[in-house]
């Protein structure tokens, strides 16, 4: 599988994905009625997608280059040539990590949460 970050005209190119996982959030509310055993619904729109993706690297400069691209502040594009479903366009949010895959203390993990936007 290929997926690709980018943004402008840098891209980055992880070996593998090893995690992607995500949440959205009900925009209803519901209403608890005095006197009456069904609640009143407001129905309201889907959030996007929130979540987090783990991507392996080879080596630690392509890590490091990944972590320092993912800082931007700009609107990044994901994609994929196999799970199309994962393609979308994200701002990071939150935390991101950086470390050594613990199987073979050569490669290199990085790990952020994202939020989907239009």
């Amino acid at each position: 599988m290929t997926t690709t970050i980018t943004s402008g005209a840098t891209t980055i190119t992880p070996t593998l994905v090893l995690g992607y996982d995500a949440e959205t959030k009900s925009g209803n509310t519901i209403h608890e009625l005095l006197g009456s055993a069904e609640p009143a619904v407001t129905f309201g729109t889907e959030s996007l997608r929130i979540g987090s993706l783990e991507m392996f690297f080879l080596t630690r400069a392509a890590a490091w280059a990944a972590q320092a691209f993912l800082k931007s502040l700009v609107v990044f594009t994901l994609a994929s040539t196999d799970e199309s479903v994962i393609g979308m366009k994200f701002v990071r949010e939150g935390e991101m990590k950086i470390g050594i895959d613990r199987e073979t203390f050569t490669k290199w993990v990085v790990t952020f949460s994202y939020r989907e936007v239009n």
